[in-house]
């Protein structure tokens, strides 16, 4: 009995690995598509934000921002996001070396979040660098 006990759960296990890894694949392609559509647009700074939040609105994101090189998010849809001191920067330098990050963090309503990073350099009107598009999931899209 133990036996089938073990390798059932094994199997399932597998399966949501499997169903976690494919949900991070999917929103991670779309954070993409989104930070594409940041570098192909002709349209000014406010046009671009309130396109970015339709995408994450229509496509279920709790928050997107962008990430500056200082390591704070400017937030365009969402609650605040909010990173430990300690992870900030390994986040920023996986960032800053062309890395795709999944993290997690919480909001400033402390509700712990998947983070999804996509490196972009992109420099808004104003002379603001911006080094990533990242968007948030809350953990409970996951379950």
């Amino acid at each position: 009995m133990n036996k089938i006990g073990e390798t059932y759960m094994s199997g399932m296990s597998d399966q949501i690995t499997q169903h976690f890894g494919t949900i991070m694949e999917l929103k991670l392609a779309q954070v993409e598509a989104f930070a594409q559509d940041v570098l192909e647009s002709t349209e000014g700074d406010f046009a671009i934000r309130e396109m970015l939040v339709n995408h994450a609105q229509n496509r279920a994101f709790d928050s997107i921002a962008y990430y500056m090189e200082d390591g704070s998010f400017d937030m365009i849809y969402g609650n605040q996001i909010v990173l430990s001191d300690s992870y900030f920067v390994i986040f920023l330098e996986s960032i800053e070396e062309g890395n795709k990050k999944i993290a997690l963090g919480a909001d400033d309503a402390g509700n712990k979040i998947v983070l999804l990073g996509v490196p972009i350099s992109y420099r808004t009107a104003g002379g603001t660098q911006i080094v990533a598009l990242v968007a948030g999931l809350s953990i409970d899209y996951i379950d």
